[in-house]
């Protein structure tokens, strides 16, 4: 098996999505693609030489190649903004085949909710987030009680059960935390929404009907793995420039954790 690491040395936009499709399509051998950190707001542009281009996002930027897409349990899979990419690759007569993890966190409708309106509260002094929910999923995910991923998606009931207390237990004590004001009648209105969890959990459906769940061992099953970086170095988590960077490890440190229990 080969591998290789494409990785950003600065703050994002270093072309990481074309040397990773250049990559995919080196050879005829099988190729997958391991996003290894970050999530719904990666934007990778892929162009193929008729000019058919797309801005990838949970789908790797070696689809246009034929590479398989494998989100790691270091991904942050969002089900709502994985449907609207789904649809628009299809629209361009795209299927790729999307595997992932099953301790991948899932980011809700409320996490990105929170993101937006903090960012709105924020005024001039924003933190610049793209507002899908990134760091808002790794904050509600540090706190066990709140967690969701991919293996607690298959139980219905006790889905709704988690995404209510999501709602109605963490929502108030995130936003009690970041912002001081009563939220208006409005807002109230759209965070418990019935016909929002009812899309989500329709969402969610599809997710998992298209994405088959697999642990690590499937990595062995390819000639070539391409482990496609988000953001750059300079956004890493740990960097000085906390808390303007990202909410994960942009180097190494996933992937080695991945070789480690794998292979490769």
């Amino acid at each position: 098996m080969e591998a290789a690491v494409v990785i950003g040395a600065n703050y994002g936009d270093e072309g990481k999505g074309l040397i990773t499709d250049y990559l995919a399509a080196l050879d005829n051998s099988s190729v997958l693609v391991v996003r290894f950190n970050g999530g719904a707001q990666a934007g990778h542009t892929g162009q193929r030489p008729d000019g058919l281009r797309h801005v990838f996002s949970h789908f790797s930027s070696g689809t246009f190649a034929g590479a398989g897409t494998y989100l790691s349990s270091f991904f942050i899979a969002n089900p709502v903004l994985f449907k609207k990419e789904l649809e628009k690759l299809q629209s361009l007569h795209f299927s790729p085949k999307v595997t992932v993890h099953p301790d991948a966190i899932i980011t809700t409708p409320y996490d990105m909710y929170v993101n937006q309106l903090f960012e709105n509260f924020q005024g001039k002094n924003r933190h610049g987030s793209c507002g899908v929910g990134i760091s808002e999923t790794v904050e509600r995910n540090l706190h066990t009680k709140f967690q969701l991923t991919i293996k607690d998606l298959f139980n219905k009931k006790k889905l709704k059960e988690k995404l209510l207390i999501i709602r109605d237990k963490w929502l108030e004590l995130r936003l009690s935390q970041l912002i001081p004001r009563q939220l208006t009648q409005d807002e109230k209105k759209l965070i418990f929404s019935q016909e929002i969890f009812e899309y989500f959990l329709e969402d969610i459906q599809i997710f998992l009907t298209y994405c088959d769940v697999v642990d690590y061992n499937y990595l062995g099953t390819w000639d070539r793995i391409i482990f496609e970086g988000a953001q750059g170095l300079l956004l890493d988590q740990n960097h000085k420039n906390f808390p303007h960077v990202t909410r994960s490890n942009t180097g190494l440190q996933n992937v080695s954790n991945i070789a480690s229990v794998t292979n490769i």
